[in-house]
């Protein structure tokens, strides 16, 4: 009974991993595919040393049988998975455009992304910065460009079809 627990809690955490996974399948510029790789690892990093540390308060603590509280208070969070789908019936071209910048002093900006239909684009964002999402339905940069603005420490998922910021247009009034 016991190998059967084990057998699927790690099937589990299996499934778990890759649901959480952050993907840049969709990023076809060279430059947002490093930058997405350098926060990719940054982020694991960050995640063992936090790891590391609580593993080892726990230690310390059961070593003095208490007598010593060695607790440790988490940073919090630096990056975010942000999920971007599209749920039109088309390719979406889409750049990701922000005024927050790097250690290094560029942008976190992510450009030419292609999501095609009915897809799901999973980026990490570090928390609570602004972008300009930029999308259209075609290849030609000044046909039909839309624009909405995303705050990483808001909504996790944002859905994207085109003609999704254009007014609606009310036919049934009569106009003079």
């Amino acid at each position: 009974m016991r190998r059967i627990t084990m057998k699927m809690s790690g099937v589990f955490f299996s499934c778990l991993l890759l649901v959480s996974c952050s993907t840049g399948k969709y990023l076809t510029d060279p430059n947002s595919v490093k930058r997405h790789e350098e926060m990719r690892k940054a982020r694991k990093k960050l995640n063992v040393t936090e790891v590391v540390r609580t593993v080892g308060s726990v230690v310390v603590a059961a070593a003095s049988n208490g007598r010593v509280s060695a607790r440790y208070a988490s940073e919090g969070k630096q990056f975010r998975k942000m999920n971007f789908y599209n749920i039109s019936a088309d390719t979406l071209y889409i750049n990701m455009l922000s005024d927050h910048r790097t250690e290094a002093g560029d942008f976190y900006d992510f450009r030419n992304i292609k999501l095609p239909p009915q897809e799901t684009c999973r980026l990490l964002m570090p928390v609570g910065i602004a972008c300009n999402v930029y999308f259209r339905n075609t290849r030609e940069p000044a046909e039909g460009e839309e624009m909405i603005e995303v705050n990483s420490g808001g909504k996790r998922k944002i859905f994207l079809y085109s003609g999704m910021t254009v007014p609606r247009v009310d036919l049934s009034e009569k106009q003079e």
